[in-house]
């Protein structure tokens, strides 16, 4: 096979030659994984230009007297200094470790936690799907989907869904409103994509 005189990056490759293509690898990459790893003058072939998105995270170690500070809930677990990088479309599932059983006074505390599912305590002041005020009265198990910025003077509103008369339907809640709200357990399994989808969600309010 005849080669070309210059050597390119990997990244420079898809600019100056088109895919599928055959290249000779003019310096080695170790890794930790073999599976990851080329040794120099190794011939590959690339078919084509894939973008992985990946995932920051830490290992969590369980802490082993977990307890609840004044400003904050103790989930009773500590991040270690190692992070790994998960793919985003990796299809293992998940369970996402929540605050069960805290009470919120606020509806913007509940949605700095924003866990999926949570308990009114009390009457509450929301809108209903046709834009009319109603009471949520205490008891009611809603679950957390999306906020929605409001306009004008209007404060922002977290969309909830929840059962009425035994019938799936949705509300708004003004994060401006006083609450007695409590977190429930979420026994549900998310892909990795899904829990970034719950926590964007939350953080883009953030």
């Amino acid at each position: 096979m005849n080669w070309s005189s210059a050597s390119y990056r990997l990244d420079e490759l898809e600019r100056m030659i088109s895919f599928p293509c055959v290249v000779r690898l003019a310096e080695g990459f170790c890794s930790d994984s073999e599976s990851k790893g080329f040794s120099k003058d190794d011939i590959i072939g690339i078919d084509s230009k894939l973008v992985l998105h990946k995932v920051a995270a830490h290992f969590a170690n369980r802490l082993s007297c977990p307890r609840p500070t004044e400003d904050e809930y103790d989930f009773g677990y500590e991040r270690s200094s190692e992070e790994i990088l998960v793919p985003l479309n990796y299809k293992g599932k998940a369970k996402v470790q929540t605050c069960t059983g805290k009470t919120y006074t606020t509806v913007k505390g509940l949605i700095a936690d924003f866990p999926r599912f949570a308990k009114i305590c009390r009457t509450l002041k929301a809108i209903s799907a046709d834009d009319q005020p109603i009471n949520l009265p205490g008891g009611t198990t809603i679950e957390l989907d999306r906020i929605f910025p409001g306009r004008d003077t209007k404060p922002d509103f977290v969309c909830i869904n929840l059962n009425v008369a035994g019938k799936p339907t949705y509300a708004k809640v003004a994060v401006t409103e006083r609450a007695e709200i409590r977190s429930e357990s979420d026994e549900t399994e998310y892909t990795i994509k899904q829990v970034m989808g719950r926590l964007v969600n939350a953080s883009h309010y953030l």
